[in-house]
């Protein structure tokens, strides 16, 4: 998000940056929330803690939330990573494929849909 456009680099992430990203799109989300707007969110959320944000966000401002998880095998990622213009490295699917915990209700949400073999 901060390299405008540039392909994104190892070389080029700053932690820094990163912490920057999230407080801006934490802020963004309670804007749109504050508002009553409807927000869908694009994301690699594949941990229980990397969705946590957003579920407290809503709740913090009583809005209810659901999930969408695509749920793909990770051998496919792989495949359709290497296709693209840009891959990234194996190793980052492998490892985010690793770490997948699915969405459960009692995280938060309201309603939990999972989709196999996307």
């Amino acid at each position: 998000m901060t390299t405008f456009g540039e392909k994104w680099s190892e070389e080029l992430f700053n932690k820094h940056d990163e912490s920057l990203v999230k407080h801006v799109e934490r802020k963004m989300l309670e804007h749109l929330l504050q508002n009553k707007q409807k927000v869908l969110i694009d994301n690699t959320s594949v941990t229980s803690s990397s969705r946590k944000t957003y579920i407290d966000a809503a709740k913090q401002l009583r809005k209810t939330i659901g999930v969408i998880f695509l749920k793909i095998p990770v051998q496919k990622c792989l495949e359709r990573n290497r296709s693209r213009e840009d891959p990234i490295p194996d190793m980052v699917i492998s490892n985010l494929s690793a770490a997948m915990e699915l969405p459960k209700r009692e995280e938060g949400f309201e309603e939990v849909l999972v989709i196999d073999n996307y």
